[in-house]
């Protein structure tokens, strides 16, 4: 939070920065040195970057002078770009910036004093024979590649500001594009319709001299209409419904929104069909992609040895405890034998004992031979996590197998599992099949009545619906699942029937079950609070915070904002339960506090053997397991530094540069939650447009002991009862006849 006096006078500078210190709300704190070698420091909103500054650079920085009360003097600057840097300052940029690994400042200075201001041009002629006498080969190669690389970023961040470009979108341009960005937008103003609002590009395209009929133009309002529907989840969209939009955003008449829906079929960008829907060019392919690679593998027989399905069956019965019902064998034995397989099932159903009877048998079937086994896949780190605990064995998110896709991973056989398929959206499935073989076998596991996938299409929907695709839906819940009444309810609220919630008792807050507080919208945030102080009990004493999250108690709500969304509610359990905690440095959390990992960072929880780092042959690099989007993490403070233990077993330090990939997480969206488990969850129930019985039924299937939904009773009953929300996504995925 910025506590500085009142501003005062606008001023300019140019900073080389000697320290980056980002925060959790993903500004960032620079401090460096001005023209005139003088200690300058600055605040500069992460919105208005194009790129993550780094230590060396060169940055003007625009914007209000005024006295911090603890900092003193500093900027808050509302412009900031990068520089190439002048003078002797290229001699700190070479020796400090990360792109520059191997040069110090003894290499620096000595390129410096060997070629003097010179030292410009040879960079601008790319002459790494010249840097290569002083330097060798390998280093003049570096230095002369990404000084080249970001000069290009600088070109194009200050070509693109000169037509009042954002500096985001800008920095996304130039990583696209690179040099030439500037060029495309020149020749067609609507190419960055995509990374930035509609109002902004078209305003600026008008104002560039486009005309309101060009082409161009009218193309591009199809491009947006389209684009806003597929951010609703809609891969096609009616064509009526698109013209509709497209007039809105052209002010213009019905018939120059029907003409610029003609011009972009006629152009290709856009593909009609027989029914009057329309799509993108780029998501009609991906769906014509995706039904030729299912049609690929349902055509193509897989061997399958009855015996050794049996025998993998009755090892799991006899290890279980309990016989597993004739849907259950039925689905162990298809997904055996198919190329392509679903199964389906609600909580308690069983999906887990089936995907652990599969596993072993294949595994059977493959022993002995040089097909590979199974990759098991998930969406999130935690719920990659708890599919491994499931099966025992090693599970994948989904990101992870992308990315190994992407440094040389090849799958020619073997099977692929992706449990929460109903996770999965159109341009994932796309992405994972295209990259693997034929002879691939893909079976797909989930609950179509939770919550939709976050991005475009209804893949799996689409699939358990299709009689061509082998398909086997689990419908018995099991007595050991039930017994917590959990499935029962879940099981009305997913058929869109209002079912008996109990009554809450603060006094027996451990009792199994799904309860219903009612309460005004206003008291929902701090009823949240209150159940879940009886369920934790009081703030731990200082080093005492073991029992808080051995309780395992997770708020799961709508939103991120708000006063019952997940950030404020967290908050406040931060300020109330960490209290007595030990700050760590001035990071903004506690030893003890629940952090949330944001973004995938596969540098993170280096693997060891026999106390040392397990290096990969290939890199020389260690091999890390990762930290990924979703987790849930303890920090505490080991040798002075942060150590940060997640969810699913792996820990790393970390510092100031990973701040930005962190957030509280004592409440989280339901979102992040899909795919895990809690012992018990707390569910603040709002008027909201996300609210549907998809959203109620995933969040209460997240508990393993007890849920408790707290707000609006109309609201409740109303999201229950009404059809959800994803039902009338547009999808233009065909598994029927015709397939």
């Amino acid at each position: 939070m910025n506590t500085a006096a009142p501003p005062s006078a606008e001023r300019t500078l140019e900073m080389t920065v000697t320290s980056v210190h980002p925060s959790l709300s993903a500004d960032y704190v620079l401090i460096g040195r001005d023209q005139a070698d003088r200690l300058v420091r600055a605040l500069v909103p992460g919105r208005i970057v194009p790129k993550v500054p780094v230590v060396g650079e060169v940055w003007r920085l625009s914007g209000a002078q005024v006295v911090h009360p603890l900092y003193g003097e500093q900027t808050d600057a509302v412009v900031a770009l990068p520089l190439l840097p002048t003078g002797r300052a290229i001699v700190r940029y070479l020796a400090v910036d990360s792109r520059f690994p191997g040069v110090g400042w003894a290499t620096a200075e000595l390129l410096w004093s060997t070629f003097g201001t010179g030292l410009y041009g040879i960079l601008e002629r790319e002459d790494s024979a010249a840097l290569a006498a002083v330097c060798g080969p390998e280093l003049a190669s570096l230095i002369v590649s990404e000084f080249g690389a970001f000069s290009n970023d600088v070109y194009v961040f200050r070509e693109l500001d000169r037509y009042g470009v954002s500096a985001r979108t800008a920095g996304a341009a130039a990583r696209l594009w690179g040099r030439g960005a500037v060029s495309r937008i020149r020749a067609n103003p609507y190419t960055i319709a995509l990374l930035e609002s509609w109002k902004s590009v078209d305003g600026r395209a008008l104002r560039m001299g486009v005309l309101p009929g060009d082409a161009r133009r009218l193309v591009a309002a199809v491009e947006e209409a389209l684009s806003r529907a597929l951010r609703f989840g809609h891969m096609l969209a009616p064509s009526r419904e698109i013209a509709r939009a497209t007039r809105a955003l052209l002010g213009s008449g019905a018939a120059d929104a029907r003409r610029a829906v003609a011009v972009s079929i006629g152009k290709g960008s856009v593909v009609g069909n027989e029914d009057g829907m329309i799509q993108l060019r780029g998501c009609e392919f991906m769906e014509r992609e995706i039904e030729g690679n299912v049609r690929e593998r349902i055509d193509k027989p897989v061997d399958v040895s009855g015996a050794k399905v049996g025998v993998a069956i009755s090892n799991l019965e006899a290890e279980v405890g309990f016989a597993l019902t004739g849907k259950q064998r039925e689905a162990v034995f298809m997904a055996c034998g198919a190329g392509i397989a679903a199964i389906s099932g609600a909580a308690g159903t069983g999906k887990t004992a089936v995907l652990r009877a599969i596993i072993e048998a294949v595994e059977q079937m493959n022993e002995g031979s040089s097909t590979p086994g199974i990759r098991l896949v998930a969406l999130a780190g935690r719920a990659a996590r708890r599919m491994s605990l499931s099966t025992n064995r090693e599970a994948w998110t989904l990101s992870r197998l992308l990315t190994a896709f992407d440094m040389g991973l090849l799958m020619e056989e073997g099977l692929v599992v992706f449990d929460e398929a109903s996770m999965l959206d159109s341009p994932s499935i796309y992405r994972v099949m295209s990259r693997i073989g034929t002879n691939v076998r893909v079976l797909f596991v989930g609950d179509p009545g939770q919550l939709p996938p976050i991005g475009p299409g209804m893949p799996f929907h689409k699939m358990v619906g299709s009689s061509f695709i082998p398909h086997v839906k689990l419908d018995v819940i099991h007595r050991h699942a039930e017994s917590t009444g959990i499935p029962r309810v879940a099981s009305r609220i997913r058929l869109g029937t209002y079912p008996d919630f109990g009554a809450f008792d603060f006094n027996l807050s451990s009792r199994p079950g799904v309860f219903f507080i009612p309460c005004p919208n206003a008291e929902v945030p701090e009823m949240a609070l209150k159940v879940l102080r009886s369920m934790v009990g009081p703030p731990p004493r200082a080093g005492q915070i073991g029992p808080l999250h051995s309780r395992d108690v997770q708020i799961l709500t709508q939103t991120n904002h708000g006063a019952a969304g997940a950030r404020d509610l967290s908050r406040a359990i931060e300020w109330e339960y960490m209290k007595n905690q030990e700050p760590i440095e001035d990071f903004g959390f506690h030893a003890g506090s629940r952090l949330l990992w944001v973004r995938n960072d596969y540098r993170k929880a280096p693997l060891t053997e026999h106390g040392k780092h397990v290096i990969d042959p290939r890199t020389g690099q260690p091999q890390c397991a990762g930290f990924f989007n979703g987790s849930l993490g303890v920090p505490k403070i080991v040798d002075g530094r942060c150590l940060l233990t997640m969810d699913d077993g792996s820990a790393d330090f970390i510092g100031r540069g990973d701040l930005e990939k962190l957030t509280f997480g004592w409440a989280i969206t339901v979102h992040k939650a899909q795919g895990s488990s809690f012992n018990s969850v707390i569910i603040p129930i709002v008027p909201s447009p996300l609210l549907d019985r998809t959203m109620i039924y995933t969040a209460v299937t997240r508990a393993e002991h007890s849920a408790v939904l707290v707000g609006d009773p109309d609201a409740l009953r109303q999201a229950i009862e009404a059809a959800p929300r994803a039902a009338s996504r547009g999808c233009g995925l065909d598994f029927g006849g015709n397939f």
